[in-house]
């Protein structure tokens, strides 16, 4: 992908045929298959209507990848969901990991002298999770689609800066989350939470070569509209001003850890590494 920041084509929108919304979603290789990974409420958003059984995605061009074409990917089959979510509490766990055919080419592709992409989409690796002896700087990216604004001519999505506001590595709530301090929209849910390694702060220790990554991938944003698991406080009320804007950001590093909801607090939780 010359001359353009590879991070640009590890994402895609996320649509539904005459459904306003959506949201995001990234590549993923494991095991020898590609997944998008995306938050459980755009696949699932559970809202009393029937929900979709089909998807609009976007891949990129291999020899042109400021051209993008979209797909139509199956969510439901035999009345059974085709992504992979977390086999106890689905409910409470805000992930999503849809399985995709054939395979795309992962990031290392261009950072192999002996690789060369076959897709113009690209996919990170389990590799590119941060590793535990990485101690990152605040400056971190959240990449996806917010309030459906895009340049519907490369469908290249935005790159929103975010920072780091609780100690990482340290439980919040007494949960593995860490706080993010970005101002996200709708639209955004699923994006990818990542880290160029120029802003990595020290080392703690060795970090295996296969670890030691140009871009690092912390978590995944989730929005939501609902209730939130903080109190309010008593005597308090609403600014009119306040009401309907975006609620709190939430994500995980692990395609199988849980994500929870939030309400309106302009900050953002991440689960940690």
């Amino acid at each position: 992908m010359r001359g353009i920041d590879p991070v640009f084509g590890t994402v895609t929108p996320i649509r539904y045929r005459g459904v306003e919304g959506g949201g995001t979603g990234f590549f993923l290789n494991h095991n020898g298959q590609t997944f998008i990974i995306t938050n459980r409420h755009v696949v699932y958003p559970d809202s009393g209507d029937e929900n979709p059984t089909e998807a609009y995605v976007w891949f990129r061009d291999a020899t042109n990848p400021g051209q993008a074409h979209r797909s139509t990917i199956r969510l439901m089959k035999d009345g059974k969901p085709k992504w992979y979510e977390y086999p106890e509490i689905p409910t409470e766990i805000d992930l999503a990991a849809i399985p995709l055919h054939p395979q795309l080419s992962s990031l290392d592709a261009l950072e192999d002298e002996d690789q060369s992409p076959n897709s113009g989409s690209l996919a990170y690796t389990f590799d590119h999770f941060i590793h535990e002896n990485v101690q990152p700087d605040q400056r971190v990216s959240v990449i996806g689609y917010p309030a459906d604004f895009v340049d519907r001519s490369t469908w290249f999505p935005v790159r929103r800066n975010a920072l780091i506001s609780s100690p990482y590595g340290h439980p919040f709530e007494d949960r593995p989350f860490f706080v993010t301090d970005a101002r996200m929209h709708p639209g955004t849910s699923g994006s990818p939470v990542v880290m160029e390694s120029k802003n990595m702060m020290s080392l703690r220790g060795e970090v295996p070569d296969n670890r030691s990554k140009s871009i690092f991938l912390l978590g995944v944003h989730s929005a939501t509209f609902y209730a939130t698991p903080f109190e309010e406080d008593e005597g308090v009320e609403e600014d009119e001003s306040e009401k309907g804007k975006e609620d709190i950001k939430l994500g995980v590093t692990d395609p199988t850890l849980l994500a929870s909801f939030g309400r309106s607090l302009r900050v953002g939780l991440a689960w940690r590494t």
